[in-house]
Formats: C-alpha cells, structure tokens, sequence
C-alpha cells in the first residue's frame, strides 16, 4: 500500500514539475510589434523572423507576418506570445505569386521572394533588434531599407 502511494505520489509530482515547464516556456516571451516598410511605404505580407544571436537558445525563432499597414506580431509558443528577451538578427522575406508567361495555369503556386537576398539571412542582413524585460520602453520596431 505503501508502494502504491509513493508512485502516486511521484506521478503527479512529475506531472506537475512537467506542467510547470510549459507554463515558464510561454511566459518567458514577451510582446513584441513592429512593422516593415520599403522608403516609408508599408508592406502587406512579409515575413519577419527573429534568430536568436545567444548560442544557447536556438530552439526558439519568434516570427510574425506584416498585415495590410505593414505591422507584424511575433509569435514564439502560441499565437501573438511575443520573443523572449534577448538579441536578435532579423530576416525579412515577401514572397508574392508572379507568373512566367502562358506556361503558367491558374493554381499553379510559383512565388518568388520580392526582397534582396541578403535580407533573408541572418549573417547578411544586417538588421537586428533587441527584446527587452522593461515594459515601460516603446516594442514597435520600423525597419527600413532600399530595394
């Protein structure tokens, strides 16, 4: 009966250890917004990702897609959670459907990403930003660049 009760116990001892993981995952991240313009004028549909420049946490790369003013909401663990605090290098994609002529039916999915390169990797891109524990400081976050 003993026995019985000591694995109860270390059961849900370890289910709760568990469940208290995952509550500290999510809520390490913060808000986070920003948005994606090219000279001044916003970007619907972009893609922007944070990479982690802390060699220890890779596992998480917090990204968001621009709406029609060109504003993101990052999301790490669950939808709009944010990034957790830290340094990061920043990638921004716009991958739009074209067409390449007649070859092409309607359905067809050719995209292609309408920003340089460079901007899609994070040694090249050169953009970068910072979450930060203070929630007194402003999280927007305007990137700009020419094409």
């Amino acid at each position: 009966m003993n026995r019985t009760r000591l694995g109860f116990l270390f059961s849900f001892g370890f289910t709760l250890l568990l469940s208290g993981c995952q509550g500290t995952e999510t809520s390490s991240a913060l808000p986070y917004e920003g948005e994606v313009k090219i000279n001044g004028k916003p970007i619907s549909g972009a893609t922007v990702v944070f990479h982690s420049k802390t060699t220890g946490d890779q596992m998480v790369s917090p990204s968001g897609t621009t709406d029609g003013t060109g504003k993101f909401r990052l999301t790490s663990n669950k939808e709009f959670d944010g990034a957790p605090a830290g340094e990061y290098a920043v990638t921004i994609t716009w991958f739009k459907p074209v067409t390449a002529g007649n070859k092409v039916r309607e359905g067809d999915g050719v995209v292609r990403n309408f920003l340089p390169a460079y901007l899609a990797n994070p040694q090249t891109s050169g953009l970068v930003a910072s979450v930060q524990k203070d929630l007194s400081q402003a999280k927007s976050f305007d990137l700009r660049f020419q094409r």
